[in-house]
């Protein structure tokens, strides 16, 4: 009799275990499975493709009940655009491919996503161009946009990839940026818009919203424009450093070149530091160059007639905040680098 008591209890006992597993109340799906047991809540899948130019979605027709797995499709409607092929399905921020499972705590919706036929590697050039065009940097946008920067020579319009600009000054280089969307469409070319000499973008950074900001050169004293009221003019005759900030739909939202100051300077390159952006290049003679109420480098006294370059740790570090403050930041460096004579 005490055996059967004894077994007894132990069947008890484990029934309430199992009990208590199944209600367990910090399982993160056990209130959504039982929040009305009645009448479960259902979720369901839900494809979506805006910018194809052929074919259908998928359709699942499935509900699915809160923790329910659901297989994500691929394209059995024959979705096309043109150059491009279907890569992914996006919800969010996250891609998925198909195969790939979703635990089902809501209803979702996928969003096509885009990928170059060509594959890993794609180019970018201009399909209709009246004379020569350069590209001198890139950066990538948090996003997976890109932004090439470079120039396009003299007048008349370069199409790239549907999107035209067109330069302004006859004899010379014009500006050139580029903003490459992640599925390999161009969003937007853009180069000065008035100007009566060269212009040229050597370098191109990114900060963590979007922004580019190109770094380059204009010639001579004359008023440059970027976009629409958002002109600068140089005190050199000769190159003008200047740099740009633009908005990722494309609008300049200010543009940057010394005060005062007669000697040649450009900038090389540029990079975004923290909250700063950094930009490194050159200026020529002794002459103190100044960018707002910073001398850009008084240091180039000591060698009359020699270009000093800017570099990270080396010289003088100059650059521009992204608020557009001007800034310099001189570091001490127990050998100074080596400077480069510039040929006439």
């Amino acid at each position: 009799m005490k055996l059967r008591y004894v077994g007894y209890g132990l069947c008890i006992l484990a029934l309430a275990s199992c009990q208590r597993v199944f209600d367990n109340p910090y399982d993160p799906l056990n209130s959504l499975r039982n929040s009305n047991p009645s009448n479960p809540a259902t979720w369901t899948v839900t494809y979506t493709a805006p910018d194809a130019q052929g074919g259908s979605v998928p359709i699942d027709p499935m509900s699915y009940l809160t923790a329910q797995t659901a297989t994500v499709l691929g394209n059995p409607g024959g979705l096309a655009r043109s150059g491009l092929t279907l890569s992914a399905w996006r919800q969010g921020t996250t891609d998925y491919v198909p195969g790939d499972s979703l635990i089902m705590t809501s209803s979702l919706t996928l969003t096509a996503q885009w990928t170059s036929s060509a594959g890993g590697l794609t180019t970018l050039s201009a399909s209709a161009a009246p004379n020569s065009s350069y590209f001198h940097d890139v950066a990538v946008a948090p996003d997976g946009s890109v932004y090439l920067v470079g120039s396009v020579y003299g007048t008349g319009s370069f199409t790239f990839n549907s999107k035209s600009v067109s330069g302004i000054y006859g004899s010379g280089h014009n500006a050139l940026i580029i903003k490459r969307n992640p599925d390999g469409t161009v969003a937007w070319a853009k180069s000065v818009s008035a100007g009566g000499n060269t212009s040229v973008f050597r370098g191109v950074a990114v900060d963590s919203a979007g922004n580019a900001y190109a770094a380059g050169y204009q010639t001579g004293t004359g008023s440059f424009t970027y976009d629409t009221g958002k002109s600068a003019s140089g005190p050199s005759t000769s190159y003008n450093a200047v740099l740009v900030k633009y908005t990722p739909s494309g609008a300049v939202e200010w543009v940057k070149t010394a005060s005062s100051g007669g000697p040649s300077n450009s900038w090389n390159g540029v990079a975004v530091v923290g909250s700063q952006v950094v930009a490194v290049g050159e200026q020529a003679s002794s002459a103190t160059l100044n960018w707002g109420e910073f001398p850009l480098h008084p240091r180039a006294a000591q060698e009359p007639g020699w270009w000093w370059p800017f570099k990270p740790r080396m010289a003088h570090r100059c650059g521009v905040t992204v608020s557009g403050d001007p800034l310099i930041a001189p570091l001490r460096e127990p050998h100074p680098p080596p400077m480069v004579r510039r040929s006439p």
